[in-house]
């Protein structure tokens, strides 16, 4: 539960110094935020909340620095702070909604985008995270309706763009997804995420030589980018390409040791190459609960496939 800050009462020659000194530390943290620095910004918002500690901007803006070093739980109170100071605030209600999905609530994070949006319908930034708190409750159409509201609002916002071709094509209409994957690469052409949902929107389309130039333009853009080598490693396995799989897969756990499902490519290609003894030191002893449900089951079974192979 937050409990309110209390104000200090103050003389009016304090209060209005007080006041000047509350905008420059305002002001100097809003620059080192935009820079980077958060621990200097946040010092700021820090000493102005002693000198006001019902400052909103200040606490929202704490808020959005506890977020973005992963303390979900203290951002959330000080949005909630800010939230109790001034609540008609658009920005406040979708931080607030950001954090929520952090925090794994998409329905409580659908619920604070919709106040911001109450407060300012042409909010592209709350409808694309509206979209993306849909997507995350697997209301994948009314994803779409909440993106094409945001690049309606915003016709440039390429996130919003790519966030749309994602939930196309979980709606099953690659086709569709491919092209809005596309607009976004335009607005953003070195963008390795964008890239490597354009592979998979080409994989679902049926276009494997597409997915696979997609997934390697992904790769080039950001070198440590393991789950687009993951993608093209299976890929590659499926067409049979199993040495080319392989130094894929490899390079993906290369990029991310704890990306699970490369590893069990790699372990795949290593049991189809006839070396399961490889095959089956290629897959953790122990998969983390962490770990999405369907490439714990395949682990499981490709597990047992070369159990089955050494065996024989």
């Amino acid at each position: 539960m937050t409990t309110a800050r209390k104000p200090s009462a103050k003389r009016p020659g304090q209060a209005a110094r007080a006041g000047k000194e509350v905008a420059r530390l305002l002001a100097e943290g809003v620059r080192l935020h935009r820079q980077g620095e958060l621990r200097r910004a946040d010092a700021c918002y820090r000493r102005a909340l002693l000198l006001e500690p019902q400052q909103a901007d200040a606490l929202h803006l704490a808020g959005v620095i506890a977020h973005q070093t992963d303390d979900q739980t203290k951002a959330l109170s000080l949005i909630d702070e800010a939230l109790a100071v001034e609540s008609r605030q658009a920005p406040f209600h979708n931080s607030r909604g950001v954090v929520l999905l952090a925090l794994d609530r998409p329905a409580d994070a659908e619920a604070a985008f919709t106040r911001a949006l109450a407060s300012d319908p042409l909010y592209a930034e709350a409808l694309n995270n509206l979209g993306n708190a849909l997507h995350r409750q697997e209301r994948y159409d009314e994803a779409v309706s909440a993106y094409d509201r945001a690049v309606e609002a915003q016709p440039a916002y390429a996130e919003a763009w790519c966030n749309r071709g994602r939930a196309l094509q979980f709606d099953g209409r690659p086709t569709a997804a491919i092209a809005s994957l596309q607009k976004a690469l335009e607005l953003r052409p070195g963008w390795a995420k964008a890239w490597r949902y354009l592979g998979d929107a080409a994989a679902a389309a049926g276009d494997l030589g597409e997915a696979e130039a997609s997934y390697r333009r992904a790769a080039a853009a950001d070198p440590a980018d393991a789950q687009s080598r993951a993608s093209l490693a299976a890929l590659l396995e499926r067409g049979n390409r199993l040495d080319e799989a392989l130094a894929a897969a490899d390079a993906a756990v290369a990029a991310d040791p704890l990306i699970l499902r490369a590893s069990v490519t790699a372990a795949k290609v290593l049991r189809r190459l006839g070396r399961p003894d490889d095959a089956l030191a290629r897959l953790p002893r122990h998969v983390t609960a962490a770990a999405p449900l369907d490439e714990r089951a395949a682990a499981a079974f490709e597990r047992g496939q070369i159990l089955d192979r050494l065996g024989d």
